[in-house]
């Protein structure tokens, strides 16, 4: 059977998302104020929003694939007794009252293909879609941070008795000849 594993919410009310390597005990937080996305944990950033909300509508309408019945094993077979990470989300149902799921993430399947996941006080054990929390588990290395604009960097090549500065503007000067020998070097 297939379960939904987060439901009553949309991505409009999530307010915050909290990732937790708990092995490593590493983690990152982001939160959302007036459509824009932005990560306190561990530094203080703004992040780009269109990814954010991309990767959380795959956690919004997160179903399981399959839901394990309870004979199928003890949640150590499925590495549930010490999961490896933990995931939070906050928002606001439907009629504005806050509400928190919260995932543990076990072993990957056999597969490799999915993840073995519960909810935090519920004893199924569900698997679900590897791709779809790998976007969100990857976060915590990887945060979907703006990349900075890039700056011209003049350079300077000496090519026989000129040289020429390429960047926002070019210049060319004729050197006497050189009647040294050069070695090049690396810069």
């Amino acid at each position: 059977a297939t379960t939904v594993l987060i439901s009553g919410i949309t991505i409009e009310g999530v307010s915050r998302l909290e990732l937790r390597h708990l092995a490593e005990e590493d983690a990152a937080v982001f939160v959302q104020e007036a459509g824009v996305w932005s990560q306190s944990v561990p530094t203080q950033t703004q992040v780009i929003s269109a990814t954010m909300n991309s990767y959380l509508q795959g956690l919004v309408v997160l179903t399981s694939r399959r839901t394990l019945p309870t004979s199928a094993g003890e949640p150590a077979d499925f590495g549930l007794d010490s999961p490896t990470y933990e995931i939070i989300l906050s928002a606001l149902d439907a009629g504005g009252q806050s509400i928190r799921f919260v995932l543990l993430v076990g072993d990957a399947t056999a597969a490799d293909d999915g993840y073995y996941v519960q909810r935090q006080g519920d004893p199924p054990v569900h698997i679900v879609n590897k791709s779809v929390l790998d976007n969100i588990l990857n976060m915590l290395a990887t945060p979907p941070i703006p990349l900075p604009t890039p700056e011209l960097t003049p350079f300077m090549s000496v090519l026989t008795d000129t040289v020429t500065l390429t960047g926002t503007a070019t210049v060319t000067a004729t050197l006497p000849a050189i009647t040294t020998t050069v070695a090049p070097t690396a810069i």
